[in-house]
């Protein structure tokens, strides 16, 4: 039997205190969507239909079109997993560049644009195109040569100059005891200091890292979804795997998590050029 019958109180229950009002209305999208057949009672209660001690029937939800379609859902959530990865790595690229063309600016006018290329990269709807463009755009800016965006394929990688100057010393100057602050700087970038003090990232509010959730607005539920998240906010920095799984490791990731939000905002100012040493820097004062 491919019914279920649970109510909308059960069903809120299992979602965390959703309310009734919203659980409605999901599953009128889901119905909508030919996920799921209603199989309604007289007072459209959902209950079990027992012959002989055994449920042989129910009214409720059919679930049976949604186990037909299993194949095309699964195909379907691959590509958006395929495709926020595409936006992750094209906003990566563009980042980099944004902080190339920073440290090269020399008028208000390119820093202007460069702020409102901040907050474009900042849209949750923003499309792999609109990126493209700017990473042009931006390697123009800069005179980086990128390879050219294959046919069909978003993905592009910037070929960056090599001008990571400097040691672990001489970055460790840019690293401030006191650094995590409650502000906002004037391109919108935030610190905050009152979650300092948190380091278990799965205690803590999520927005509170102001950084890193508006590049992954979506919380992360488990400790898998939090180390998937520090590798890609690594590759965000160009920061190396062995590195963000060295401090995992050694530090947790709570503190990892909060260092590389702060990274987040410096780099996007200009202020880091050497994003691996100035990790090391970053953990090595203990934040």
């Amino acid at each position: 039997m491919t019914i279920v019958f649970p109510s909308n109180a059960s069903l809120s229950e299992r979602t965390n205190g959703l309310n009734e009002r919203t659980i409605r209305r999901c599953i009128g999208h889901l119905v909508d969507a030919g996920l799921i057949h209603r199989r309604d009672s007289a007072t459209r209660k959902r209950f079990p239909l027992r012959y002989g001690g055994l449920i042989r029937d129910a009214f409720g939800f059919d679930l049976q079109p949604m186990f037909e379609r299993e194949r095309e859902l699964t195909e379907h959530a691959e590509q958006l997993v395929d495709d926020q990865e595409k936006l992750r790595s094209l906003k990566a690229e563009a980042l980099a560049l944004r902080v190339e063309a920073l440290r090269q600016a020399k008028d208000e006018e390119t820093v202007s644009f460069l702020q409102k290329v901040r907050n474009i990269l900042r849209r949750a709807t923003l499309k792999a195109e609109e990126i493209i463009e700017l990473i042009k755009k931006l390697a123009e800016l800069t005179g980086v040569e990128i390879k050219e965006f294959p046919a069909g394929n978003h993905d592009a990688h910037a070929l960056m100059p090599d001008e990571m100057s400097g040691d672990d010393g001489q970055n460790v100057r840019h690293v401030e005891p006191t650094r995590l602050n409650i502000k906002k700087d004037a391109i919108g970038a935030h610190t905050s200091s009152d979650y300092r003090e948190r380091g278990d990232p799965t205690t803590m509010a999520w927005e509170d890292l102001k950084n890193v959730s508006e590049f992954f607005p979506n919380e992360p539920r488990d400790h898998q979804s939090v180390v998937r998240i520090l590798a890609d906010v690594g590759k965000l920095l160009r920061i190396g795997q062995d590195k963000i799984l060295k401090h995992l490791r050694e530090h947790g990731p709570g503190r990892l998590l909060l260092a590389l939000d702060e990274m987040l905002l410096r780099t996007s100012t200009g202020h880091v050029r050497n994003t691996n040493a100035y990790l090391d820097a970053m953990m090595r004062q203990g934040m």
